[in-house]
C-alpha cells in the first residue's frame, strides 16, 4: 500500500503551488486555505494510520493558533494579518517537508524491489520475448508477472517479493517497469485487440 499512500502524498503536494500563490498575491484567506489543506492531507492519509497525520495535525493547530489574540483595531489589523499570513507560509513549508521526506522514504523503499522486479522480468525475458499488452491493465500485468515467476530462476526471488509486498506496489511498480521495457523495445508492445 506505500504506493497508494505515495500517490496520495503526491497528490496533496501538488496543490501548494496554488496556496503559494495566494501568498504571493496577499490574499487574506491564504490562511484558511493553508489550514483547509492541510485538513484534506490529514484525511486522505488518516486511513492508513502514519505518524505523518499527526505531525500535520500539529501545524495545522500552530496555524489555528497563529490567529489567536488579533486585535480588531484598524491600525493593526494589517501588520496582524500579514504576519499571520507570514506564519501560516513557514508552517506550510514545514509541512511540504514533513510530506516530500514521507514521499522520498517510500521511494527509496520501493526502489530497492523496483529492482528485484525488474531482474526477474529480465531473467524471464531472456528466456523468451516477453507477451504484450497494455502496461496499465491490471489484468496485463498480473498475466506478466505469472509468465516471469514461472521461470525456475525466479521462484525465490517471486517467493521473497510475494512476502515482503502487497499485490498493489507489486503492480505500481511492474506497470512502470513494463511501461519503461515497452519504450525501450524489451517487451513487444503490439497489443492484443482484448486488451486495445
Amino acid at each position: 500500500m506505500q504506493s497508494v499512500i505515495r500517490e496520495r502524498i503526491v497528490e496533496q503536494l501538488l496543490k501548494i503551488p496554488a496556496l503559494v500563490d495566494h501568498y504571493r498575491n496577499q490574499n487574506n484567506a491564504f490562511p484558511d486555505l493553508a489550514v483547509q489543506w492541510l485538513q484534506d492531507s490529514e484525511r486522505s492519509l488518516e486511513s492508513f494510520r502514519l505518524p505523518l497525520v499527526s505531525r500535520l495535525a500539529g501545524l495545522r493547530g500552530m496555524m489555528l493558533a497563529a490567529g489567536d489574540g488579533l486585535s480588531d483595531a484598524a491600525s493593526q489589523a494589517r501588520n496582524q494579518r500579514k504576519a499571520r499570513r507570514s506564519a501560516t507560509m513557514q508552517l506550510l513549508q514545514q509541512a511540504e517537508e514533513a510530506l516530500r521526506s514521507h514521499c522520498q522514504k517510500i521511494d527509496d523503499q520501493l526502489d530497492d524491489y523496483r529492482d528485484k522486479l525488474a531482474q526477474i522480468l529480465a531473467v524471464a525475458s531472456s528466456r523468451s520475448a516477453l507477451p504484450g499488452g497494455n502496461a496499465g491493465s491490471i489484468s496485463y500485468i498480473d498475466s506478466l508477472w505469472k509468465t516471469a515467476t514461472a521461470a525456475q530462476e525466479n521462484t525465490t526471488m517471486a517467493q521473497y517479493i510475494a512476502a515482503r509486498l502487497s499485490d498493489t506496489d507489486r503492480r505500481y511498480l511492474l506497470m512502470d517497469i513494463v511501461d519503461q521495457m515497452m519504450s525501450a523495445g524489451a517487451v513487444n508492445n503490439n497489443r492484443p485487440a482484448s486488451e486495445g
